[in-house]
């Protein structure tokens, strides 16, 4: 893994809007842990999982969520992930991200010149905290009390 201290990191697969976005960010140096990542303007090291992923995003400066095409207007597990992480994410300011990291130390960008923007901003002095209500369990009983506000039950 490595020291990721201080770097705007991504960890995840290469695609080709991924690339777009981090060849965007080339003046920030990014550090990319994953597979499919043709050399470019970032430095690349193997994919991280478990304990070092966490170790990784949680000693970065900001640590990127880039969203794939099927979910760019709402969230995917990277966004509830680093903030569990204890890391700085970074990601795009989509209804879902507002609703749910308020409160977790996220930046959000409104396109990607803002992306790049944050990016080069400091910060440190910012608080990262989980997010209250979003574990596994606080939401099988919000769905398990809807179900029987609808008079179901399981």
């Amino acid at each position: 893994g490595g020291d990721a201290t201080g770097r705007v990191v991504f960890v995840g697969t290469a695609s080709a809007g991924r690339v777009s976005v981090l060849r965007r960010l080339s003046a920030v140096e990014p550090l990319v842990y994953g597979s499919g990542w043709a050399p470019g303007p970032y430095e690349v090291r193997p994919p991280v999982y478990g304990l070092e992923l966490s170790a990784v995003t949680s000693s970065a400066k900001w640590c990127l969520n880039l969203l794939r095409p099927q979910n760019r207007d709402s969230h995917n597990m990277r966004s509830f992930e680093l903030p569990a992480c204890g890391a700085r994410q970074l990601t795009m300011a989509t209804e879902d991200h507002v609703k749910y990291l308020a409160g977790t130390g996220a930046s959000l960008a409104e396109d990607i010149g803002h992306l790049v923007e944050l990016a080069q901003s400091d910060p440190s002095g910012d608080e990262i905290s989980i997010g209250a209500n979003h574990t596994y369990v606080d939401r099988i009983e919000r769905l398990l009390g809807r179900l029987k506000s609808h008079g179901l039950s399981l």
